[in-house]
């Protein structure tokens, strides 16, 4: 079983060396940016790359935001779910998330993980308690959504 290891900013996590081989990363960088440069021994393949502004859901109402940045996708947050469990499957041990700060996108995206990956309230108030996170409620609310459709498609096959 997965087991969550950590949200770190992108600084932190180019400068990480203590990549054991059964973690894997969900690596978030803003779309004009370059991908994070993870440590050279790290298989690509144990690394989901996705690129999509901070953008909070009540900056989606302004049509001008829609024009000048892109946001979380349903299709991206089911990359993420897919990966999360594609991982377990092959059984990677740890998981990490990253965003350019580490506190808003990534933070969300591992607080769901968390949520409905192990039903874990005591680890959600440590995590949300601890630390100066910033929801994204338009990160959560994909997120969210996805680990329910993934929650059902295998109530469906069960």
């Amino acid at each position: 079983m997965l087991k969550f290891r950590d949200v770190k900013p992108r600084r932190e996590i180019e400068k990480w060396l203590l990549y054991h081989e059964n973690t894997c990363f969900v690596s978030i960088t803003d779309p004009w940016s370059k991908d994070a440069n993870f440590w050279k021994n790290i298989p690509e393949e144990d690394i989901l790359r996705l690129k999509f502004s901070d953008v909070d859901k009540y900056m989606l109402t302004k049509d001008w935001v829609k024009e000048a940045y892109n946001p979380m996708t349903s299709d991206q947050g089911k990359l993420i779910v897919d990966f999360i469990y594609a991982m377990e499957v092959i059984w990677k041990e740890s998981i990490v998330f990253h965003c350019e700060a580490g506190i808003s996108r990534s933070a969300w995206v591992c607080m769901w993980f968390l949520a409905w990956y192990f039903s874990d309230t005591v680890a959600i108030k440590r995590f949300t308690w601890k630390n100066r996170y910033i929801p994204n409620t338009h990160v959560c609310e994909i997120v969210r959504k996805e680990f329910q459709r993934r929650e059902y498609e295998d109530w469906k096959q069960n």
